[in-house]
Formats: C-alpha cells, structure tokens, sequence
C-alpha cells in the first residue's frame, strides 16, 4: 500500500510539474467549454418543463427501463426524434458517451473487426476496446483497404478539427457504418446533413447523436412533449431574448 501511495504521489507531482494538475470549480464567464454552451439549461421554457415532469412523474427513473424506469414520455420521444431524423427506431441514453459503448459492445463480436478513424471522439474509442472485436486504427479520413462486413467506425464531423468525413467514400467500401453525429444535427440545412440523411437508409447501420446540439426549433418540439401545443419558438438570431434566457 505505501509503494502504491508513492507512486500516485509521484504521478500527481509529474501532473503540477507539466501543468496539468486540475481543479474542480463551480462555472463563471462565458462557457466556451460544457455542452451547455446554447445556455438551454438556464432557459425558463426548459425548466418549466422540468418542473412540470418531476410533480407529473416523480424525481429519478426509479431503476433501469427494462426493470420500473420506462415511462410513456420516454418512447414519445424517441419516436419524435426518430421521425426528425428520418429512422425507424431510436433509443435515447443519458449521455452520448454511454450510447456508443451501448453500440459498439453489442453489435460487433469476436469473429468482427472494427476499423477506426485516429481522431475519434473518446467515447467511440472505449466502446472499439470494449467490444468483443479486433480493432484496427486507420489514419485520419484514410481507412484503406477495409474488407466487405466490418466495422467502420467514424464521426460526421470531427469535433476538435471540425473537418468532415468522407461519408460517401465510405458508403461505397461495403462497410457496417456506423456515424457519430453528435457534432452535425445542429444546421439541417449543411450539406453533411443531407449527405447522412441520403446515405442513411442504405448504407449507415448505427447513428449514434446528442440532440442537445439540434437546431433550437426542433429542440423545443423534443423537449416539450408534457404540453406539446404550447411550445413558444426560442428567439431567432439577431432578435431579442426571451426573458431569463441567457443572451
């Protein structure tokens, strides 16, 4: 136990040295940095909301949704959001990150091998290790020579250079694909919208997304689903805020 001790000792010594220590500390400023940055959390419409659906449904799922945590609210919508994205089925989970380690240790198996883009997000990275599959990173956007029937793995737009796939390319490899698309459901008018939409049916197996970076008027229809009549229009660009929202 004392040598273990010296050596966390000595590593979080190596962190301040290199300046990499962190700190934990409550949010100020402008938010450069959370999945907060539409400041949606703050907005009066959404905690309305909120509020509404803990006095409507009680706090906490109350366990697993194969257990006592379905509620009827929940399929709703998945299937609004499903019929947005223009898919059969979707499935939410409480963060992106578990929804694509949900993907990606279910439907690739041992006899499977997954190829994976170098500059993907985390989250598709631990999902690949997790998996039961033999994994093989490729160079950014260059994945080869990918054999009919594995597993390609990649991001629409790549959060950290904002570059985009080559999604038709890979549409014609005869790959599995499967789409992280937590970075383009935000303008459905891009042209990487469109190509996702137009290649989804035949060709991308899994879509995996975070609605949270949607476009705001199809995000208040997502969220207001206790009163769906009375969704108000967020402020459009250039136009005052509603009160309360942060501007």
């Amino acid at each position: 136990m004392q040598r273990l001790e010296q050596r966390l000792r000595a590593r979080l010594l190596e962190l301040e040295r290199d300046g990499l220590l962190r700190t934990r500390r409550p949010p100020q400023g402008i938010d450069l940095s959370s999945n907060d940055y539409l400041g949606l959390s703050a907005h009066p419409l959404v905690k309305e909301r909120m509020a509404a659906a803990v006095c409507s449904l009680g706090a906490g799922s109350t366990g697993s949704r194969l257990l006592r945590g379905e509620r009827e609210c929940f399929t709703q919508l998945e299937q609004r959001f499903a019929a947005f994205k223009g898919t059969e089925r979707a499935l939410y989970f409480s963060s992106g990150y578990l929804a694509n380690l949900a993907v990606l240790t279910t439907f690739p198996e041992t006899e499977d091998t997954i190829y994976s883009d170098e500059l993907n997000h985390a989250s598709l990275i631990d999902g690949a290790r997790l998996s039961r599959a033999a994994r093989v990173v490729f160079p950014h956007a260059c994945p080869g020579d990918v054999p009919e029937g594995a597993f390609l793995i990649t991001e629409s737009i790549f959060s950290m250079d904002g570059d985009f796939a080559p999604l038709e390319q890979y549409a014609k490899l005869g790959a599995a694909l499967i789409v992280d698309e937590a970075h383009c459901l935000k303008n459905r008018s891009s042209a990487n919208w469109q190509l996702v939409d137009s290649l989804n049916k035949k060709f991308i197996l899994m879509l995996t997304a975070t609605p949270v970076e949607n476009n705001l008027v199809e995000l208040y229809n997502l969220i207001t689903l206790l009163k769906p009549n009375e969704v108000a229009p967020p402020p459009t660009p250039g136009s005052p805020a509603r009160s309360g929202h942060p501007t």
